[in-house]
């Protein structure tokens, strides 16, 4: 029987989709993420840093870079309508993905290298979400996202947070290259632009029956990374909050990830500065 393209698109989206569970099941998770593969905890984690940047995407042109497989692309593009958005990754398997399950959406996905000069094209928003620990010069990726914004442009950027050691240390993570103290990432930041502000992402527990949260200590002292089994409670949300306003009563341990918008592009960076604050 002869399959239609449309037939074997679903078939090949269906067979990325197991493929990623099974990698799962098998505590083999890659940094790729299928939201219909994963557990939905990862997922409202992932989706909780796209959906801190709307207030700076309603109505702009916004580039999401190193995309992965189009899902916080897609979730812009609905939660905010964006004027255009154009979502890009190194990984072409990652884009035919993004193309099929979401392109038809008008959204514009792409092959692309978040560390190459790829397009003179100018933004109003830049996304680029767990990028800058995978790429081997983090002063380059950096340079060519403050070349890609308007002069009145937003970067949206977050990585891991180093407890400790040095900068130059391997990380854990086997797929990470490099990692910052909150210090060291706002300093590198600071290079390129003249206002950098930095959250935390931390998580909370909310309750299922009535208005009001659970503090997220109670989850914390449980040592749970997930939502306790019970009625009770409803999810995890994962909420971006400024540093300056931590610790709140109703978050639970430190964040382990950081997030920053960046705006105001200076219009000039020291190269030798910037290469020797991203590198350590």
């Amino acid at each position: 029987m002869d399959l239609t393209q449309e037939q074997y698109d679903e078939l090949w989206i269906a067979a990325q989709e197991i493929h990623c569970f099974v990698a799962g099941v098998n505590r083999a998770w890659t940094e790729r993420l299928i939201d219909r593969a994963v557990p939905e905890f990862i997922y409202k984690e992932h989706i909780g840093r796209y959906r801190s940047v709307l207030k700076d995407t309603a109505g702009m042109e916004v580039l999401d870079i190193a995309c992965g497989t189009g899902y916080g692309t897609d979730f812009i593009n609905r939660e905010s309508k964006p004027k255009s958005i154009t979502g890009a990754d190194i990984e072409p398997d990652a884009i035919r993905y993004a193309k099929i399950r979401y392109g038809k959406f008008g959204i514009e996905y792409l092959v692309a290298d978040a560390c190459s000069a790829w397009t003179d094209r100018k933004f109003d928003t830049i996304v680029s979400f767990e990028t800058i620990e995978h790429v081997p010069r983090p002063d380059q990726f950096l340079n060519h996202m403050h070349r890609m914004l308007k002069p009145d442009g937003v970067l949206h950027v977050s990585s891991p947070i180093r407890r400790s050691g040095k900068l130059s240390d391997n990380p854990a993570n086997p797929f990470h290259i490099r990692e910052w103290t909150v210090d060291e990432f706002r300093s590198l930041l600071d290079l390129y632009f003249e206002e950098v502000e930095l959250s935390g992402q931390m998580f909370t527990l909310i309750k299922r029956i009535g208005p009001f949260r659970i503090p997220g200590r109670v989850l914390a002292k449980a040592r749970k990374p997930y939502p306790l089994p019970c009625g009770f409670f409803d999810a995890l949300l994962f909420e971006v909050i400024p540093f300056d306003i931590m610790p709140a009563r109703f978050l639970a341990g430190p964040p382990n990830t950081m997030v920053a918008r960046c705006s105001r592009p200076r219009a000039n960076v020291d190269p030798r500065e910037a290469l020797l604050r991203a590198m350590g």
